[in-house]
């Protein structure tokens, strides 16, 4: 059998690496979702989302609500503000399956989000659907909290990949930017034109208004 060609290695090289990469992101963005913890998705009464993930965090309990990033005027200033991406709603990492029972009993919890399943299980009971708290794994929980991070950009202001901006902030304020990149936390990689010579810089996405 004919020895894959260099190229092909090379490919294979990046790819493993690239799914150890993933990997080593989610574990790195929070070692609970690798201490074989079971994932539940758990509904709040209206605004108490931030009450009840302290209450959790108090009793060991692992949870996780998703944000968005968005810019907003306040007092004629421009500030992020985050807000929940899936309102009332907090995936729950508990270290035993046997203490789903008692998430209830949290304050503000309204459910566990529940699944219908097909039971044949109990002896002498007719078999039938019945509804059952849904699981999610561990590293989906990561994955997804992994992505957000990526995505957590907010598009307020309305700038795009390769759209033109004028620095409004800092030392290079009144010069056009070209925008490059849309990162985390608010922040923008752009190409700033420099005296006839284009330079990388990265700013925050309150010192860039659209053009």
């Amino acid at each position: 059998m004919a020895r894959p060609g260099r190229k092909q290695r090379e490919r294979e090289k990046r790819r493993a690496k690239a799914v150890r990469d993933a990997a080593s992101e989610v574990l790195a963005l929070d070692p609970l979702f690798s201490e074989g913890r079971t994932w539940h998705i758990v509904r709040t009464m209206p605004r108490w989302g931030d009450q009840t993930c302290e209450a959790m965090k108090k009793m060991g309990v692992a949870t996780v609500r998703f944000r968005h990033s968005e810019i907003v005027i306040r007092r004629n200033r421009r500030v992020i503000r985050s807000t929940p991406i899936l309102p009332r709603t907090i995936f729950v990492g508990l270290p035993e399956r046997s203490q789903l029972g008692q998430v209830l009993t949290y304050p503000g919890v309204s459910e566990v989000v529940s699944a219908p399943a097909f039971d044949a299980s109990a002896a002498g009971n007719i078999p039938g659907v019945v509804h059952r708290p849904i699981e999610v794994a561990a590293e989906e929980v990561g994955a997804f909290a992994t992505m957000l991070g990526r995505a957590n950009v907010t598009e307020s202001v309305g700038l795009k990949v390769g759209d033109q901006a004028r620095v409004c902030e800092g030392p290079f304020a009144s010069f056009t930017a070209t925008v490059r990149k849309l990162l985390p936390k608010g922040r923008v990689e752009v190409d700033v034109s420099i005296f006839g010579r284009q330079s990388s810089m990265r700013l925050d996405r309150t010192q860039l208004d659209a053009a």
